[in-house]
């Protein structure tokens, strides 16, 4: 179903309007599981890099360590 235009002025009945609003209703609904999906995976990938990056410091203080022992 697509939203119906209702012209300035004309008379729409309840049923084309609740038909608008289920539309629009949907369409959001549509667009807020689009958005949850998407911020997940940027929080993933945010855990990810984390991840990464407390590894590579965990290397750099070994690599360090073993150097102050030379």
């Amino acid at each position: 179903m697509a939203l119906t235009r209702i012209e300035y002025g004309a008379l729409a009945s309840s049923e084309t309007i609740n038909n608008n609003f289920d539309y629009l209703n949907n369409q959001l609904g549509d667009l807020s599981d689009s958005l949850t999906s998407n911020v997940a995976g940027i929080f993933s990938n945010i855990a990810s890099i984390n991840s990464a990056i407390s590894a590579m410091q965990e290397d750099f203080e070994a690599r360090i360590s073993a150097l102050e022992g030379n």
